[in-house]
């Protein structure tokens, strides 16, 4: 429906249950396995399950950085907002997918 059972990958927050759903594209597969959430070469032999786990965390590390600097760059009169926290966890998982699916 979205256009990536072939390639590319689908990802779904679910900010309620801070709930992540993520699809690869068959022909993606591949290089989703063997590359690292910054883009690196994976040399290591890992499941598709194992992998998502992996880049699961790889992105929580990715979002907690995020919001910590806006959390330091912020006012303290104005904090940073939940939308704005749930925004940079996506850019944290837009960025570390396409750090694992662009092309070299």
């Amino acid at each position: 429906r979205f256009g990536v059972s072939r390639r590319g990958a689908f990802a779904a927050y679910f900010a309620d249950h801070d709930r992540w759903h993520l699809q690869t594209g068959q022909k993606s597969i591949g290089a989703f396995t063997r590359t690292t959430a910054t883009g690196g070469r994976d040399t290591r032999s890992k499941s598709l399950p194992e992998t998502m786990a992996e880049h699961f965390v790889a992105a929580r590390v990715a979002a907690a950085g995020f919001v910590g600097r806006a959390e330091a760059a912020a006012a303290l009169e104005k904090p940073v907002k939940s939308g704005h926290r749930i925004k940079l966890k996506v850019d944290a998982m837009l960025d570390t997918l396409i750090f694992k699916l662009e092309r070299p």
